[in-house]
């Protein structure tokens, strides 16, 4: 059994007064399909960004049992029409 864990995750954005987490403990099992869901702006993205590697917590640490990615992949240009992309 693999897991993704999440150990004491903290983190902020800089400048921002408020915590998008704060402690936060989560160990997943790679083999569960699961599905992230909740409104607008409460840190879904910034979940997946940490994971990725793209933003550093602020405290805390992940383990992944390997990379990790996450789509949309970024587009060479942005005006790459969605054919083009696909």
């Amino acid at each position: 059994m693999s897991l993704i864990q999440i150990h004491d995750l903290t983190f902020s954005y800089p400048g921002s007064y408020d915590e998008v987490f704060s402690h936060l403990e989560l160990n997943l099992d790679t083999t569960w399909r699961l599905g992230l869901v909740g409104r607008n702006g409460r840190g879904k993205t910034t979940l997946l960004r940490l994971l990725s590697g793209e933003l550093a917590p602020t405290a805390g640490r992940t383990s992944l049992p390997g990379p990790a990615a996450r789509f949309p992949f970024p587009l060479p240009q942005d005006d790459t029409p969605a054919l083009d992309a696909l």
